[in-house]
This record gives C-alpha cells, sequence and structure tokens, in this order.
C-alpha cells in the first residue's frame, strides 16, 4: 500500500508501484489518484541486496595442528587472478573424528580448496593419539566423551574410537 508523506512523493513498495504504473485505472485508492500516464512515476524504489545468511559456520573448538594448518593456508595462493587465502570464504567442514577438513571458496574465482586440520600422512592422528592417551590414563570412550564435551570439542564415534582401540591391543 502506498502512503503518503509530508512532500509531493509517496512513499510504497515495490509491489504497489508495479501494480500503479501497470494499471491504467487511476481510481485504484491505493495509487496517486493524480498520476497521469504522461506523468513519470514519483516513486521512491529501494531494492536490497539479499544477505547471505548461509554462510558456513563452525562451532565448538578444534583440534589442529597449528604449524601444518598455517602452512596450508599460505600455500593457497592461485595466480590467474592474484586470489590469496583473504578472499576464501569457508563454505564446509568434514569431521572424522578429531581431524577435520575445511572446504574453501575464493570470492574472486571460485576455486574450492581443501585443508585438513592435521597432516594426514604422519604416522600418528590426533584421534590415534586421543585413544592412546585414554587407555594409557584408564578412561575409555565414555569419559573421553564428557573430557571433549567439557572442553567444547567434536569427538571421535565410538565405532572409531572401538576400531583404534582394536589396532592398539593388537600391537
Amino acid at each position: 500500500m502506498c502512503v503518503s508523506s509530508d512532500t509531493k512523493e509517496t512513499q510504497c513498495d515495490v509491489d504497489d508501484v508495479l501494480q500503479c504504473s501497470s494499471s491504467s485505472d487511476t481510481s485504484d485508492n491505493d495509487c496517486d489518484p493524480d498520476l497521469k500516464e504522461d506523468d513519470s512515476v514519483p516513486y521512491e524504489v529501494e531494492i536490497e541486496e539479499p544477505s547471505n545468511t548461509s554462510k558456513f559456520s563452525i562451532s565448538g573448538r578444534q583440534v589442529v595442528d597449528i604449524s601444518y594448518f598455517l602452512q596450508e593456508l599460505k600455500s593457497l595462493k592461485y595466480d590467474g587472478f592474484d586470489c590469496s587465502f583473504f578472499d576464501m570464504d569457508l563454505i564446509s567442514e568434514k569431521r572424522c573424528g578429531l581431524s577435520s577438513t575445511f572446504m574453501f571458496q575464493c570470492n574472486v574465482c571460485n576455486t574450492i580448496s581443501k585443508i585438513a586440520s592435521e597432516n594426514l600422512k604422519t604416522a600418528m592422528s590426533s584421534n590415534m593419539a586421543a585413544v592412546i592417551g585414554s587407555v594409557s590414563i584408564g578412561i575409555g570412550h565414555t569419559q573421553v566423551t564428557e573430557l571433549f564435551a567439557s572442553l567444547d570439542i567434536p569427538n571421535m564415534c565410538d565405532k572409531t574410537y572401538g576400531k583404534l582401540h582394536l589396532v592398539i591391543a593388537e600391537d
């Protein structure tokens, strides 16, 4: 619905402008009755850019090999458009127990890059270290889960813990 202000301009939303400008009948109460077909439309129309509310965000704390992670962040550079990490947005995270793989998308060239929270080629992952540590101090999966929950760190599921515990037991 159009709303008149103290000035000669009338404030209304886009649907009213379209309705007023497409209607040849000027007797409609929602439109300015003084407006003729030859007159320009005295409406102020503001079009808002849609906000990107669907950005991904990480919840909780993470276990990260900071040296490895920072080195990988530095390596994100694309010569074609001179893009760097500063042009990247985090679009997703894939968790595997305590380790994560983060996916970044460049705002300039739309390249998608993956960075792990730790070097996956090392001999001992953070998951294995957590299981070895829990066995060495005599606690199980339930106590490890409670500990990580109090620290707001996502934990590995019981199945992953069990598989790694079997690997340790065999050695």
